[in-house]
């Protein structure tokens, strides 16, 4: 599962994390969010070692990122500014990140045909569609079939068909046993797919608790705790 435990982090004035912690348990679907500036990317940062904390911890299947053995294996991610070259075709992009981590050729193509890709695998990622990027790195995150999911606003892109599949392929991740975070600021979307909600605002925690236990209107709760910023 992912623990975290306090987490804080500052950028001058600024708390952008302060003194967070939830945890996202195997199994489930945590959706994590909050309005632009919450510190939700920060905090997934943190997660996968990008970023260093100022206090508290965040610790992956019981250890932090940076001591992982296999981490692509381990934990996926696709971070909301992460971009593959754009001379690389979708296939390239997933063979190089494969090879650093061991993996074969025969996984990259599962993956394309995961996320509906395989018939764009050879085409260059410059001439990719937002959505179809998105895809790319939903692949990537599952390159290395791993146990814990950490994805950053995945929605973005996508059109309503894609929007359904996300939260089938969601849906499925969790199924399967693995963990599963997802970051966002559109409450409606992810209220849909989640199984628990962790609401984050200016940095702190102000809610976190299981879909079901919100029982009025997602969006207007979501205004109302998050200070009515979208």
């Amino acid at each position: 599962m992912i623990e975290v435990e306090g987490l804080s982090k500052r950028y001058g004035p600024v708390a952008a994390v302060d003194d967070l912690t939830f945890t996202a348990r195997p199994g489930r679907v945590t959706g994590f969010l909050g309005p632009n500036g919450a510190g939700k990317s920060t905090t997934m940062r943190m997660i996968l070692g990008l970023a260093s904390p100022d206090g508290g911890r965040a610790l992956v299947g019981g250890r932090r990122y940076r001591d992982l053995r296999r981490p692509l294996c381990e934990v996926g991610a696709l971070l909301e500014t992460a971009a593959p070259h754009r001379g690389r075709t979708g296939y390239a992009h997933l063979l190089w990140l494969a090879r650093t981590a061991g993996i074969g050729p025969r996984r990259v193509q599962e993956v394309l045909e995961l996320v509906g890709l395989p018939d764009a695998a050879r085409r260059r990622v410059g001439g990719y569609s937002q959505g179809m990027r998105q895809r790319l790195g939903l692949a990537a995150a599952l390159l290395g079939d791993p146990g814990i999911v950490i994805l950053d606003e995945p929605a973005n892109g996508l059109d309503p068909e894609g929007l359904r599949w996300l939260r089938g392929l969601l849906r499925g991740l969790a199924a399967e046993g693995r963990t599963v975070l997802v970051s966002s600021h559109l409450i409606g979307e992810v209220g849909r797919t989640a199984d628990r909600l962790v609401i984050v605002a200016r940095g702190r925690l102000v809610a976190d608790a299981d879909t079901a236990a919100f029982t009025g209107d997602l969006e207007d709760e979501f205004l109302r705790m998050t200070g009515g910023v979208r």
